[in-house]
């Protein structure tokens, strides 16, 4: 099916009370992984690329970058779920210029390096050429980087939104990257930017996230959780044990990409596919798509 624009898989979550998980792969193959787990609890769910991870394997050079953003549009557009496409959380503004007419229908620019006013400005133009191309545009207030976080101020918040009209806002509410154990939410701060924001809330990082705290952050006004972690390391502990197993006694071109018994691959999609599944119940979307 097409693309289902971004806002609309938003309202949907909304009225409904779940939210939509966005799951990062790192290739083709880890992106029908996941759109799998998602068709099997019949799940909407937002697939891309990430806008720090694609530059660094392309190097930095742009001339790659449409053969991936097409692929993996051509793969969510054959999903049988509803499926938005993110580029996601890129530094690079040229990238993030690039992407709008490289098939992704949101798009979320995130430099570090940028104080709050250069912050701001390069979001309203990204916001105001992304309305050009059809492309909904994200974005975030406060920090998630781990050891320097700060959390997200509903004020500033809301007059972010106000100054650039994104149409998603990632916040910062104990919330942290790269996180394999779990961390506190601050739900009393999720109520008070639930309340002050008037786009739907995104919360980064959400592999550290605990079940129950998660399940009342959703019922604050949160609509997208987003997950790298929690699939990366199963499918990385998948194939570490594939690697330990007698795979030199297996048909060499069996071992990659093939996708049959042998594939050293297949546990690790697998084990992705079914993680998709599971955080797709605890989100409340299974069922929805």
């Amino acid at each position: 099916m097409p693309l289902v624009p971004f806002s609309q898989l938003m309202a949907a979550a909304d009225a409904g009370g779940y939210a939509v998980g966005y799951f990062e792969p790192w290739d083709l193959q880890s992106l029908l992984a996941v759109l799998r787990g998602a068709e099997a609890v019949r799940a909407p769910v937002m697939v891309g690329l990430s806008g720090i991870y694609l530059p660094a394997l392309l190097r930095t050079e742009l001339r790659h970058f449409s053969a991936w953003a097409q692929a993996g549009r051509l793969a969510a557009e054959a999903a049988r779920v509803p499926v938005a496409y993110l580029f996601n959380e890129t530094p690079y503004w040229e990238w993030a210029v690039t992407s709008l007419r490289l098939g992704f229908n949101v798009v979320m620019y995130s430099n570090p390096a940028d104080d709050p006013g250069t912050h701001l400005a390069r979001t309203a133009q990204l916001v105001q050429e992304a309305a050009a191309a059809g492309v909904e545009v994200e974005s975030e207030v406060g920090s998630l980087l781990s050891g320097d976080s700060h959390n997200t101020d509903p004020e500033a918040a809301a007059e972010f939104v106000r100054r650039t009209a994104v149409h998603a806002l990632g916040i910062t509410a104990g919330n942290r990257h790269l996180v394999t154990g779990k961390y506190e939410l601050d739900l009393q701060l999720i109520a008070r930017l639930a309340e002050a924001v008037p786009v739907p809330l995104v919360l980064h990082g959400g592999s550290g996230a605990d079940d129950q705290q998660l399940r009342e952050a959703i019922a604050l006004g949160v609509r997208q959780v987003n997950y790298g972690t929690a699939h990366r390391l199963i499918f990385a502990e998948r194939l570490a044990a594939s690697l330990a197993g007698d795979w030199r006694a297996t048909d060499p071109h069996e071992l990659l990409g093939t996708g049959l018994p042998g594939d050293l691959f297949r546990p690790g999609l697998e084990a992705v596919s079914a993680l998709v599944e599971e955080k797709c119940a605890l989100l409340g979307s299974a069922g929805r798509g």
